[in-house]
């Protein structure tokens, strides 16, 4: 279902109000608080035993803007096990009473873990984390850092909060760890402004515990303006997040400088069917970075309900977008589309990058129900470079007309030159291999070469022969955006094949685990409806063949190759796919089914379940997408 503009965009501004009013509401209470001078207190460790209570605060009941012997914070029963004393047999300890003594622990690095497992906290309110109102204020006037660590496995699940977030941040380099934070009411875990360079590692936002369906928060995690330097998931195979099926955005980030990397957004935890968010990230401060290009950066945002990326507002600027895959499922080759764009930037955002010059830096962009990148609404200076796309329904980049190719030849040594002209002298011109294989194209599916157009705007671009097939560019002339591709293609002479360079590393996608968590009880979602409608070329007969003879070759160019098949109908997939040659170079076969309106695909090592072409007919059209010039065997036949 596409959810529309106006409506993504409310959820956006419904979020960003309620913002205002918490940093109001916290702004007083720091004014309004008498803090008592810092005391010497040391780092603790709370282990939470109780996990079927959310025991209340009752607050500083004396006024005196401290705790005192006697007046607590955990339900009423005196001092407890979650304190820094000595543990009395049989003491108990629920989570938001742990979180409470942390808090009014002073400046410290408290930890946070828990000895009962499994098990659902159900949240009466939400779980201030750091609040300076229940804490003894340190010399920065706030409770220190606080680490969450939940047990192995995803056992313990946090859900509800009130009216409010599930978790709210108010202090500084907090890290929460390992848990399921699903069904709040608001967000899963909302960033405030005082709280900057926090950790959000290894959790389960908006899923079920085993990460295979839905169990949505408004927002997954919210980040307020001035929260800066956060980072939401990291770059080992541990730290990523799962972030799906929240009703808003799975991130949404308005502050600065903040790294969301590693994460799957939008799909289950196999990062095959979707489980889908509104939109997947919504970027609306500056200097973020989605994804990079060290090892291990690369999100996964697909199969959410519109974009999977949005940088949105005048103050959107310097966004990096980089090394991700937009669209697909784990490996970047089968596809899990987002409702509308790939990424969009829009209310004048500027100066953002998709993509980038240097290794690792270009996204894979495939898929998805309208544009791969939209600029249609965006301000000036935004660069979308070197990334692969390819099978966007709409178009690869939504922008101003790309540059017209006058021809490309064979200049010798295993090298292709192509030529064209720009509006003027100065213009960036970055050339692609074009992909053709649907309405939209062409898609730049590898990038070739830069060069900077000349006097009355001519230019040419030399670059190693990619093995045939066509061209394909796109300009930019500083400030302004980079431009559609070229919609008028120049054929490449056939030659030897050259290796593609920026394909991103591979994904942190989080491996499924076996939870000791209560059995979910949303049934997964399935995988997104594909909505692309190709042209297919060859109408099924409605009789089989009447003879099968000799097989014949058909030659493959780097890239996704249009061709018929002419085997029996329901031929095993493993069959067709063992007919290319070498084997190493196939990378997938879809096939289109217009009655559906759906794709079917196969790749090599995805998962059983993810392969599919569904009763493939005698002289279906199919998509054979290969990595280098290669051939294919297919049956002769006579009807």
């Amino acid at each position: 279902m596409r959810v529309p503009g106006q409506q993504r965009h409310l959820y956006r501004w419904r979020w960003t109000a309620a913002l205002v009013g918490a940093a109001v509401l916290a702004f007083a209470l720091v004014l309004g608080t008498v803090s008592s001078p810092a005391t010497d207190v040391q780092a603790a460790n709370f282990t939470v035993n109780l996990i079927t209570t959310d025991a209340p605060d009752l607050g500083d009941t004396n006024g005196n803007g401290a705790f005192d012997l006697g007046e607590t914070d955990d339900g009423g029963t005196g001092e407890t096990g979650c304190d820094t004393d000595a543990v009395t047999p049989g003491d108990q300890c629920t989570l938001r009473a742990a979180v409470y003594e942390a808090n009014r622990n002073g400046d410290t690095a408290d930890t946070i873990t828990f000895s009962a497992a499994p098990g659902t906290i159900t949240l009466g309110s939400t779980l201030p984390v750091g609040d300076s109102h229940v804490s003894v204020a340190g010399p920065d006037g706030w409770a220190a850092s606080t680490t969450i660590t939940g047990p192995a496995g995803f056992g313990i699940v946090v859900t509800g909060g009130g009216a409010g977030p599930c978790f709210t941040l108010y202090s500084p380099a907090n890290r929460i760890q390992d848990l399921v934070i699903s069904g709040c009411v608001a967000d899963g875990i909302r960033v405030l402004g005082t709280s900057t360079g926090n950790t959000i590692r290894n959790n389960r936002i908006g899923t079920t515990a085993d990460g295979t369906g839905a169990f949505a928060n408004l927002l997954g995690i919210s980040v307020a303006v001035n929260a800066n330097g956060n980072t939401i998931g990291g770059t080992t195979a541990a730290d990523g997040n799962l972030i799906s099926g929240n009703t808003g955005a799975g991130v949404i980030v308005q502050s600065n400088n903040n790294f969301v990397r590693g994460n799957v957004i939008g799909l289950d935890v196999t990062g095959t069917f979707a489980i889908p968010n509104n939109v997947g990230v919504s970027i609306g401060g500056s200097g973020n970075t989605v994804g990079g290009t060290a090892a291990g950066s690369r999100n996964l945002i697909s199969g959410n309900t519109t974009d999977g990326v949005e940088i949105f507002g005048a103050v959107a600027a310097s966004n990096r977008v980089q090394g991700n895959c937009i669209g697909t499922q784990t490996g970047c080759s089968l596809a899990a589309p987002n409702g509308t764009n790939g990424v969009e930037v829009l209310g004048v955002a500027h100066d953002n990058t998709v993509g980038g010059t240097t290794a690792g830096a270009g996204n894979t962009i495939a898929y998805n129900t309208a544009a791969g990148v939209n600029l249609a609404a965006a301000g000036g200076g935004n660069v979308v470079v070197r990334n692969v796309m390819f099978l966007n329904a709409a178009t690869g980049i939504v922008s101003a007309a790309g540059p017209p190719i006058s021809g490309c030849s064979d200049v010798g040594g295993g090298n292709v030159s192509c030529t064209g002209t720009s509006p003027a002298a100065g213009y960036s011109i970055d050339v692609y291999r074009a992909n053709t294989s649907v309405p939209g194209a062409p898609q730049g599916d590898l990038w070739l070469c830069n060069t900077t157009s000349g006097g009355g705007g001519a230019w040419g671009c030399t670059f190693p022969n990619p093995g045939g097939g066509s061209a394909t560019a796109t300009q930019r002339l500083a400030p302004g955006n980079t431009s559609a591709f070229t919609v008028g293609i120049a054929g490449i002479p056939a030659g030897p094949a050259a290796t593609a360079t920026n394909t991103p590393a591979p994904t942190n996608t989080p491996a499924p685990t076996n939870t000791t968590a209560p059995a979910a009880t949303n049934t997964p979602l399935p995988t997104a409806t594909r909505t692309l409608t190709p042209t297919v070329t060859g109408t099924p007969p409605t009789s089989t063949p009447v003879s099968v003879g000799a097989m014949e070759t058909v030659n493959l160019t780097s890239g996704c190759n249009n061709v018929s098949s002419t085997y029996p109908d329901n031929t095993a997939i493993a069959t067709i796919a063992g007919a290319v040659s070498p084997s190493a170079a196939l990378g997938a076969i879809w096939r289109y089914d217009a009655a559906l309106n759906k794709w079917y695909g196969y790749a090599p090592g995805a998962p059983a379940a993810a392969n599919d072409l569904t009763s493939l007919r005698f002289l279906d059209s199919i998509y054979i997408c290969v990595h280098q010039t290669a051939t294919w065997q297919r049956p002769k036949v006579s009807t």
